[in-house]
């Protein structure tokens, strides 16, 4: 059974105030296609707190602003739905 995008995704905290998600290749989207969507999907609908987006071949690193403890896991959870979703998003020039 193939796995959802969100179960194929690892996250890694990189500092106080960032996140690092690690795509891993166990989808029918490639590694940078998912990149593509995750990115189109937070231009789309940006999160609060967000500061920055750092794209490479198979992560993105996403800087934030820190609000309290739980802020961490709060935004994990709500990129996990967002990565949820990223076979639904069609990339611009995309047919």
């Amino acid at each position: 059974m193939l796995k959802s995008a969100a179960d194929a995704t690892r996250f890694q905290r990189a500092s106080d105030q960032s996140l690092l998600i690690y795509f891993v290749n166990k989808s029918r989207l490639t590694l940078t296609d998912r990149v593509r969507k995750l990115l189109r999907l937070l231009e789309m609908e940006p999160i609060a707190g967000v500061r920055n987006l750092h794209p490479a071949y198979h992560s993105v690193l996403v800087k934030f602003i820190r609000c309290n403890a739980n802020h961490d896991m709060k935004l994990e959870d709500i990129l996990r739905r967002y990565i949820g979703r990223i076979e639904n998003v069609s990339l611009p020039g995309a047919a």
